[in-house]
């Protein structure tokens, strides 16, 4: 997972460590897709230190970092040091996230997990009365990609999502399809029991 990092500069010297995380609390930005430098920029503004999402998530899957992990964020009133906050661009009362945003997201909070097992996963509007991150935004498919079981592993391919299994250590994957996806010619040969891609 490839996070693109932000440069805080002098300002690091003014977090407060994040001590405890007991929730991971899923934002949007209520806007269309824009950098994390951007929101720097608007939270700054409201006076704060500067973005207040740990992670944002872009339309195309990109990640890019806010705050450092280990700090206090500024996204969640009343609940900031004790919360990791991911933001997704975009406007999910109007729309959904992409599939992308949503693959990124299941792998970002699968990592997170693995880091704070105690977190529980919530949306913005599970803690405060606010409609964030929208109505749009596919809590159950969430929920369901989190609760596959842990042998499934996903592929992706370009815009494309596979299913595999990892067995015994080892990740098997639909090769054909895959293959295919990369734009390879597959034939099978029978008598020969001979794969050939070109």
């Amino acid at each position: 997972m490839k996070i693109k990092p932000f440069n805080w500069g002098d300002r690091v010297k003014h977090f407060t460590p994040l001590k405890v995380v007991n929730y991971l609390v899923v934002h949007h930005t209520e806007s269309h897709d824009v950098p994390a430098t951007e929101i720097d920029q608007w939270h700054k503004n409201r006076g704060w230190l500067g973005i207040g999402y740990h992670f944002l998530i872009r339309a195309d899957g990109s990640l890019e970092q806010g705050r450092p992990e280990n700090v206090v964020g500024a996204h969640t009133l009343n609940y900031n040091s004790q919360a990791i906050g991911i933001c997704l661009t975009g406007k999910f009362m109007e729309s959904k996230p992409t599939t992308a945003q949503m693959d990124a997201l299941e792998e970002l909070l699968t990592a997170l997990r693995g880091r704070h097992q105690q977190a529980t996963i919530v949306r913005h509007r599970d803690l405060q009365a606010t409609s964030c991150p929208g109505d749009l935004f596919p809590r159950q498919e969430l929920q369901d990609r989190l609760n596959r079981p842990a042998d499934d592993v996903g592929i992706i391919v370009g815009n494309k999502r596979f299913s595999g299994k990892l067995i015994e250590g080892q990740t098997w994957i639909p090769l054909r399809a895959v293959l295919e996806a990369l734009g390879h010619k597959v034939t099978w040969d029978g008598i020969a029991r001979k794969v050939t891609v070109e």
